[in-house]
């Protein structure tokens, strides 16, 4: 499996495998926060780790850019409550603040 994570413009992270591309998309504010939106990998590529993949991609350019993480995709969520060490970045944005 040959996969290329990168960060595009539109965004979103995109991974590429087998010709077919999976994506994790977001928002960034000006007040620091980038919020993981929702993940989509092609059906036939799934179960391959990949939407995982870019769920820490989104982490490390997060820790990057010294960013809070809001998390409202499901699959993400899942994905932060198996690794502890993600939990640190994620908060929760005091009401009224988008």
């Amino acid at each position: 499996m040959s996969t290329d994570l990168s960060h595009v413009k539109t965004q979103r992270f995109e991974i590429d495998c087998e010709g077919q591309t999976g994506y994790l998309a977001y928002e960034i504010d000006p007040k620091g926060w980038i919020v993981l939106w929702h993940t989509e990998v092609p059906a036939a590529q799934r179960g391959r780790g990949l939407a995982g993949q870019l769920v820490r991609k989104a982490f490390e350019y997060a820790e990057e850019h010294q960013l809070n993480v809001e998390v409202v995709c499901p699959f993400a969520a899942a994905y932060v409550s198996r690794y502890p060490e993600l939990k640190r970045r994620v908060s929760k944005r005091p009401h009224g603040i988008r």
